[in-house]
């Protein structure tokens, strides 16, 4: 999950909203998700500057299986963009 302070139009180009740099947050399940693979997951997070949120215990379907985590990351992202 990537939240994004800004946009992303249909090229993957961003357009920060008013010129303020874009924050990404994301949240990865750490250890369990055979579909990406948490290393693959820290690495893009990583490429991108994302704070990242590493879910213990959390299936690839992190948004369902971590209902709490999520709801946290997505408050914190909010307060933090402002």
């Amino acid at each position: 999950m990537v939240a994004l302070a800004g946009s992303v139009n249909g090229l993957g180009g961003l357009h920060p909203p008013n010129g303020k740099a874009i924050r990404f947050w994301t949240m990865a399940p750490a250890g369990r998700d055979n579909a990406i693979g948490t290393e693959a997951e820290r690495v893009m997070a990583k490429h991108i500057g994302a704070h990242t949120v590493e879910a213990k215990h959390a299936s690839h379907a992190v948004l369902v299986s971590q209902p709490g985590t999520t709801t946290r990351l997505i408050l914190d992202a909010a307060r933090a963009t402002d």
